[in-house]
């Protein structure tokens, strides 16, 4: 069995290797990942890549499906350029966490957003 620590919420865990930047987070390693509990309807993610950067999306440990945001398509988030991105979309407000991997080095995580 996999030790799960205690995921605080409104704090996020980054996991792989990342250089931290005062504006942005970059990943250094093939599925680094973002890990967030939250309590919101909808999540937003503010990110930057050179090249496109696929971004796996799971909530509670399943993939997206109906909560996907409206830039998640198949449960992929592709990030392409600087911009503000929805990842989920709750019917309503919820306390749920959040898991991004990064496939690949080189993608800028600039912020998280909740509504």
């Amino acid at each position: 069995m996999e030790f799960q620590p205690f995921i605080q919420i409104n704090k996020f865990y980054l996991g792989g290797k990342w250089r931290i930047d005062n504006d942005f987070a970059e990943n250094k390693s093939f599925s680094a990942k973002i890990v967030v509990r939250f309590n919101a309807k909808d999540v937003y993610f503010t990110a930057d890549a050179a090249e496109a950067a696929a971004v796996e999306v799971n909530i509670d440990g399943a993939p997206t499906g109906a909560e996907s945001g409206r830039d998640v398509k198949s449960n992929i988030l592709t990030v392409q350029e600087k911009r503000r991105y929805h990842v989920i979309s709750l019917e309503r407000r919820g306390v749920h966490t959040l898991e991004l991997i990064i496939t690949k080095p080189e993608l800028k995580a600039i912020s998280l957003s909740f509504e």
